[in-house]
């Protein structure tokens, strides 16, 4: 019965924890697989990427 307290204990704290210490945005860059460059316009080259940030926090925020 002592052991499994002391279990649930240790799960809890380290949930908590985990919880507590855990980043609230994720952000990943991908790069275009289909283009490797691209030329606009004006002459210059371009790399196209795609930036998707996650909020992972109930509160709304702009960038």
């Amino acid at each position: 019965m002592i052991a499994y307290g002391l279990f649930t204990m240790i799960i809890f704290t380290l949930t908590s924890y985990w919880i507590s210490t855990r980043i609230p945005l994720e952000a990943s860059i991908l790069r275009d697989r289909n283009m490797l460059y691209r030329t606009n316009y004006l002459g210059i080259v371009e790399n196209t990427y795609t930036l998707k940030i996650l909020n992972k926090t109930q509160r709304k925020f702009t960038l």
